[in-house]
Order: C-alpha cells, then sequence, then structure tokens
C-alpha cells in the first residue's frame, strides 16, 4: 500500500498556515510558490513583475506544481502544499497529481486564522499583502472539506 501523502493547506494570507506545517509537518517537503526564487525580495512582493511577458507569481505556482510532482516521484511520503487555495481550480492540480501516483490526499483548512478581521491577517502576514487584497481573498474564499483539524 502507498504511503505517500500531500496535505493541501487552505488560508488567508496571515491565517498561519506556514506556521501551522513548521509546528505540524517539520519533516515533509514543503512545496509553496512562496518560495520560488525572486517571488520575494528586500524590495518587496515581485509577483506582478514579467519574466518574458509572464507574471512572476503564475511562474511561482507553475514552479509549485513541478516540486510537488518531483517529491511525489521521488516517493517522498510527506509532501506539503502550503499555498492559500482559497478555490478549488487552485489546489486540484494537486489532488490529481496525488491520486495519479496512488498517494492519500488530506486538507487543513485555516480559512482566516480563527476568526481574525482582515487587517489582523495583514499584520500577522510576513509577504506584507495589504488589506485589500486579503479582503478580496476572501470573497473568493471556498470551504474544502477539511480532512484535518482547523482553527477556525
Amino acid at each position: 500500500m502507498d504511503q505517500r501523502k500531500v496535505i493541501i493547506m487552505h488560508g488567508l494570507q496571515g491565517s498561519g498556515k506556514s506556521t501551522y506545517v513548521a509546528d505540524n509537518f517539520p519533516k515533509a517537503t514543503v512545496c509553496s510558490a512562496d518560495l520560488y526564487p525572486g517571488l520575494h525580495t528586500e524590495a518587496g512582493f515581485q509577483g506582478m513583475v514579467l519574466d518574458d511577458g509572464v507574471p512572476r507569481i503564475k511562474r511561482a505556482h507553475a514552479w509549485c506544481r513541478q516540486q510537488a510532482m518531483e517529491a511525489l516521484e521521488r516517493g517522498d511520503t510527506l509532501i506539503v502544499v502550503d499555498n492559500t487555495n482559497i478555490q478549488r481550480w487552485e489546489w486540484e492540480p494537486y489532488l490529481r497529481m496525488a491520486e495519479s501516483v496512488g498517494a492519500t490526499v488530506e486538507h487543513v483548512d485555516l480559512y482566516d486564522g480563527g476568526g481574525l478581521s482582515d487587517e489582523e491577517l495583514a499584520k500577522r502576514c510576513k509577504h506584507g499583502v495589504p488589506v485589500h487584497v486579503i479582503a478580496r481573498y476572501r470573497r473568493r474564499y471556498e470551504a474544502c472539506v477539511p480532512t484535518a483539524p482547523s482553527n477556525s
């Protein structure tokens, strides 16, 4: 029986996803668009910078999917996708790739970190995401059915 597991994190910026991952899955292979080289610099978020006509954030998410697939192909036993994953289309590729290799999938939905306002989330967010962006993500949020405890 396949022992590989993919945990898909869900939550608004600043909800505590990365902290949850570090505290609960310290030995996991973590795949996150935030880890894409050049996405976050001393000058701030560089997601809208165009690289050969493509926004860097789009490249970051493609890179993240590739990292997850490579981890599955290597046989890594615990892979955590640490992105906001606020709409099904964003996390469904990870579900499909896990299913394609027989790995199990769990969802952890932290939504808003237990009832935090957009302002509180913005203050907690390590990447300087402004309040209006978090508010927009909140409006678009599609709750998943979590398969692991959440704090909301």
